[in-house]
């Protein structure tokens, strides 16, 4: 938490970009303790801080982690408008996975902590909400009809693209001796960027040390 608080201080309000946390920690991490020995290494692997509040803060500044506040004010808002009896319970709810967000990193690591939360956030929502009917052209419901067809389809082709990609990359991992051109079978790079590249370039590295081949 202090050296990820110590970035936040460093780059308040553009952060270091979204995405680089892990780069930027061994960057920053490195660089303060070549200056001062008593400063503690970067943590290898570090791709969060274990702290949803400071990864925000750390990649995108004070902007996003205002936006979270805000979130989080109107959520609180909502609460406080539902019935008696009933406003500490709702809070309850919430705690144990804001809490788990603040220690750890659940909804990165969980599928099921992102669908209680949205649940979570429909229902003290539902429960306060006053609703109307509204009018649609005719222009827009089709526009509807197209779009619930397409967002679904290419969600699904990405999702499973994504699934293939880990069986490719773990396949590639896990068979010995290693075969560099399963890697030509991944068919989305870019979910598994990260992984991705590690076995590309570690591969690459591997080839260059065995060949004495410096261009590797």
């Amino acid at each position: 938490f202090p050296q990820t608080l110590d970035m936040v201080i460093e780059k308040p309000f553009t952060g270091y970009g979204y995405g680089k946390f892990e780069s930027e920690y061994m960057l920053y991490t490195a660089r303060q303790h070549a200056l001062n020995e008593n400063y503690p290494a970067g943590l290898p692997s570090m791709d969060h801080p274990h702290n949803e509040m400071l990864y925000w803060g750390v990649e995108g500044g004070l902007l996003p982690v205002l936006g979270i506040i805000l979130a989080m004010g109107l959520v609180l808002h909502r609460i406080y408008q539902a019935k008696r009896g009933t406003r500490l319970a709702l809070l309850a709810l919430f705690i144990p996975i804001v809490l788990h967000s603040q220690l750890e990193y659940p909804f990165y690591h969980s599928l099921a902590h992102w669908l209680i939360f949205i649940i979570l956030l429909y229902w003290v929502d539902q429960r306060v909400s006053r609703y109307r009917q509204v009018g649609f052209s005719k222009v827009t419901k089709s526009l509807l009809r197209v779009f619930s067809l397409v967002i679904p389809a290419v969600f699904t082709f990405y999702m499973v693209s994504a699934l293939h990609t880990n069986y490719i990359l773990t396949k590639f991992e896990t068979t010995r001796p290693t075969n560099p051109d399963i890697l030509n079978q991944v068919s989305n790079p870019v979910v598994w960027k990260d992984r991705f590249d590690w076995d590309v370039y570690s591969t690459f590295l591997n080839i260059g040390l065995y060949k004495q081949d410096p261009s590797l």
